[in-house]
């Protein structure tokens, strides 16, 4: 198994790449995401040959959200109004 870390407009581009299933297949996603016991990293393996694993701390978890985010901002269907906005200070 390999343990890349990477950054993240690249572990961007990998997990879309890696988990991307057809609309047409009814195969499930080969992505395993976990959080570690230290409770401060979480872990994605990929099923690919060999198995692959990222893992990302704190900031790179953030900032996979964000670009997520982003994206799916710009997709179609637009998101659904089921979600609002919810703007909070975090200190």
């Amino acid at each position: 198994m390999f343990l890349h870390r990477i950054g993240r407009g690249s572990l961007v581009a990998v997990l879309g790449l890696l988990c991307f299933t057809p609309a047409f297949s009814q195969e499930a996603p080969k992505a395993n995401w976990s959080l570690d016991d230290d409770h401060r990293h979480v872990a994605v393996t990929f099923q690919t040959t060999p198995p692959t694993s990222l893992k990302m701390d704190v900031t790179e978890v953030d900032g996979v959200i964000a670009s997520l985010g982003a994206l799916r901002a710009d997709m179609w269907p637009p998101v659904s109004k089921a979600y609002k906005l919810i703007l909070t200070d975090v200190a």
